[in-house]
């Protein structure tokens, strides 16, 4: 708490004392544990990005100034309004505006995705997604609920994060996969769409919310999980995938059997 309000009060003055950027607002949109927080991480180390929020999930949502005006009961419906005009006001005094891109993450932006851009504007959004079999099984070990719900949870997300990408202009697809896999390539294709992110350091290692809780170099992961399905988990989660098909192609990720 003592960190989050020394910050918030250094960047109120700085802001206040200097000339802002024409800043830009850059989210990250995705589901829980697709690798937002190291995409996270690799934004904020170039020095045109202020990251709204530095500490846990690095996400403005996880803001104790911000928590206490927010139902977390209902975030995650799409009717429930959040009460942006105290949230953009809160946010605003921990950016630094005299960076070109301010960034934030957090899943349940994916919910408020129209609200989101109404209040933030110019912005560019990054829809990142990870293999689906992945999310799924995740979701069911992390919040002990069962396969077909998790399953049907990331295909529920799948689809608004195609609804996103069909809709808005400066979105951009980003898989987990392509970033583990070749962090440079996919990086200078960023840069590519957003011009101010530049410098961006991929190198050295990260700590993260992996499975060993380890700093470590940039790695894919998701063979790791995928060992842990067993063959009744991949009928439970494909009773719910097989009538998707369609949308798992849409993100180049397949309908399987098994690993």
């Amino acid at each position: 708490m003592i960190h989050e309000k020394s910050r918030r009060g250094y960047f109120m003055i700085k802001n206040t004392l200097q000339t802002h950027a024409d800043n830009q607002y850059l989210f990250i949109l995705s589901q829980a544990y697709s690798g937002s927080t190291l995409l996270h991480k690799i934004l904020s180390s170039s020095p045109q990005v202020s990251p709204l929020n530095t500490l846990g999930t690095r996400e403005g949502f996880g803001l104790q100034a911000v928590q206490k005006h927010i139902d977390f009961s209902q975030i995650d419906q799409s009717e429930y309004e959040l009460p942006w005009h105290l949230i953009k006001r809160i946010y605003h005094s921990f950016w630094d505006r005299s960076k070109a891109l301010l960034l934030d993450k957090n899943p349940s932006y994916l919910y408020h995705w129209p609200s989101l851009i109404q209040q933030y504007s110019p912005h560019f959004l990054i829809v990142l997604t990870r293999d689906p079999y992945v999310l799924a099984k995740n979701f069911s070990m992390r919040n002990d609920t069962s396969l077909q719900k998790a399953s049907t949870h990331t295909i529920a997300s799948l689809r608004i994060q195609k609804r996103i990408l069909d809709e808005v202009p400066n979105s951009i697809l980003l898989r987990y996969e392509d970033l583990t896999l070749d962090p440079k390539r996919t990086l200078d294709q960023l840069h590519k769409r957003i011009p101010a992110l530049t410098n961006s350091n991929f190198k050295g290692r990260f700590k993260i919310h992996n499975a060993s809780g380890i700093p470590q170099e940039i790695n894919n992961m998701n063979a790791i999980r995928l060992k842990q399905i067993t063959l009744t988990e991949w009928s439970e989660i494909n009773t719910i995938f097989q009538t998707n098909t369609e949308l798992l192609e849409r993100f180049n990720y397949g309908f399987r059997t098994e690993l």
